[in-house]
């Protein structure tokens, strides 16, 4: 972690044409500089985020009628921002998190459903926060490659919103076409052995998450206003370290938070899109295209390290001792599926 810093900070005030050693002395100074009451405010609002990301998991296992304990959805989530730090855009989250659900005894089909929705609104409401941020005018200049990440996330987040409302609108046709196919299955070569077993198993999968999906076309849009609720209150929490963070970096200086705020959740969209894992290098070198103009050289790298440290590598740090400690750690490095209906 500290010859991470040290790299980052010196890499990016190198780029912004600053010596290099005084960068990293600037940046090191910044970072001990701090009041012990910072360090314990970071730490109460980085537990805030996973308590608020516990929520969220219950209230969206209510929603499809799922028994869901609040212990379950505590190791799903450490689980979830694990394994998406150590995959790039964070793809292998829901599968960890539906891993360590099955594993605890829900249905496999119900946790697929409880990830995936949980991904897709969430994703929605990030990519409309960031929009709203572009069109007030609080984000850099997009290069190339940020546009290109750009495009390729809203594609993969279309084709997820596409899946999912085929699922719940068209129930009926949805299952109709997976009988065709294990039917077509069960006749050929594919069926044979322990890949047929595998194959019908994950057919009879997809046919019990269409059959959830369809549950909350059933129940109309009295599903909808706590799970909503839930998404806000998880970006509200984000809000909130914005602001811890960012008062604290500035030392008592002027801040405008209702700025930093609009600035911060452009700078959570782009990090949605970047193609490493967790953002990691590329979140922390765009600290001064971002919040330079906030905090100046030197405290823009800092409060991106500590706004990190806050939502990703805290939780990171707690995960690898948390997922030993409950026996799941081979499990979800090897995605090895287990569970029933």
């Amino acid at each position: 972690m500290a010859g991470f810093v040290w790299a980052t900070g010196g890499d990016a005030a190198e780029a912004a044409g600053a010596s290099g050693a005084g960068a990293r002395r600037a940046l090191w100074r910044s970072l001990g500089a701090q009041s012990v009451g910072f360090y314990v405010a970071v730490a109460l609002v980085s537990a805030l985020l996973i308590a608020v990301e516990v929520a969220r998991v219950v209230i969206h296992a209510r929603a499809i009628e799922l028994p869901m304990r609040w212990r379950v959805a505590f190791d799903a989530t450490i689980a979830n921002n694990f394994m998406s730090w150590l995959s790039p855009g964070g793809l292998l989250g829901e599968p960890a998190a539906t891993y360590v659900m099955a594993r605890a005894g829900v249905a496999l089909d119900g946790g697929i459903v409880v990830a995936y929705l949980k991904f897709v609104i969430s994703f929605a409401f990030i990519l409309a926060l960031a929009g709203a941020g572009i069109a007030l005018g609080y984000s850099p200049a997009f290069p190339l490659v940020l546009t290109m990440s750009l495009v390729s996330g809203i594609s993969v987040f279309v084709g997820l919103v596409g899946l999912l409302l085929a699922g719940a609108m068209v129930p009926g046709r949805s299952i109709a076409a997976i009988q065709r196919a294990r039917a077509r299955v069960a006749r050929g070569w594919l069926g044979r052995g322990r890949r047929g077993r595998a194959l019908a198993r994950a057919l009879q999968v997809a046919q019990d998450t269409v059959e959830r999906l369809a549950l909350l076309r059933r129940r109309g849009v009295r599903w909808l206003w706590p799970v909503l609720l839930s998404h806000v209150a998880y970006y509200v929490a984000y809000g909130v370290i914005f602001v811890v963070v960012g008062h604290g970096v500035a030392r008592g200086g002027e801040l405008a938070s209702a700025e930093l705020m609009m600035r911060g959740f452009v700078y959570l969209g782009f990090l949605h899109l970047l193609p490493t894992p967790g953002g990691t290098a590329l979140g922390e070198a765009a600290a001064h295209a971002f919040f330079a103009s906030t905090f100046g050289r030197g405290d823009d790298v800092a409060f991106v390290l500590w706004f990190r440290v806050a939502t990703l590598y805290a939780h990171v740090a707690f995960g690898v001792i948390y997922l030993p400690l409950i026996g799941v750690w081979r499990g979800v490095l090897g995605q090895r599926w287990v569970g029933s209906r």
